[in-house]
């Protein structure tokens, strides 16, 4: 049985691993709830972009930026977007299941990157 200093140091030990880009676990999981999807629909941009859903956006700025920089209003916010993904995708299953394949995608071949930079710097 583990003490009460051990957990605490395992506690401590997660709360330091990265959990998204630019927050460890422990940040995050002192956000509110809100604040959590925020993080998220940050998160979640690039695949929008990558996916041109800026160049449908209503938000003139995504437009001009030719990128996704939206957030949810709290109108939105409470008409049950998604709450993870940026205006732009909305209520829609398949934009939503669009981001989701996309993020995946951009995730593996970011990992297949940092493989092959590994393997290059133990030559």
């Amino acid at each position: 049985m583990k003490s009460e200093e051990e957990r605490r140091r395992e506690i401590e030990e997660e709360d330091r691993q990265l959990f998204m880009p630019g927050l460890t676990y422990g940040e995050y999981r002192r956000l509110t709830e809100r604040e959590q999807h925020r993080a998220y629909q940050k998160f979640t941009q690039l695949p929008a972009t990558v996916l041109g859903y800026w160049k449908s956006c209503s938000l003139s700025p995504c437009r001009r930026a030719k990128r996704c920089k939206g957030f949810l209003t709290e109108a939105q916010y409470e008409e049950r977007y998604h709450r993870a993904c940026p205006p732009c995708v909305g209520n829609s299953v398949e934009r939503h299941a669009e981001i989701v394949k996309t993020l995946n995608a951009l995730l593996e071949r970011a990992k297949e990157l940092q493989r092959a930079r590994e393997e290059k710097g133990r030559k």
